[in-house]
């Protein structure tokens, strides 16, 4: 997955009331996901990355908040 798509998307949903940053970081644990909170947040906003599988997991948490 392209990565600014990824952050795009969670802005947007952030940005709609979609989800919050709360219920996205709890999704992205469960999931199996390891970055901290402000963490995935840099991500979102492009101040930093997140290792490959946390990618992975993040998008999937966001296919599952879209089919909830």
């Amino acid at each position: 997955m392209d990565v600014d798509v990824l952050r795009r998307v969670v802005r947007n949903g952030l940005d709609d009331g979609n989800f919050t940053l709360l219920d996205l970081s709890l999704g992205f644990w469960a999931n199996g996901g390891h970055a901290e909170a402000w963490d995935l947040d840099a991500f979102i906003y492009g101040l930093k990355t997140l290792s490959g599988s946390d990618i992975l997991v993040l998008a999937w948490t966001l296919e599952e908040f879209h089919h909830a």
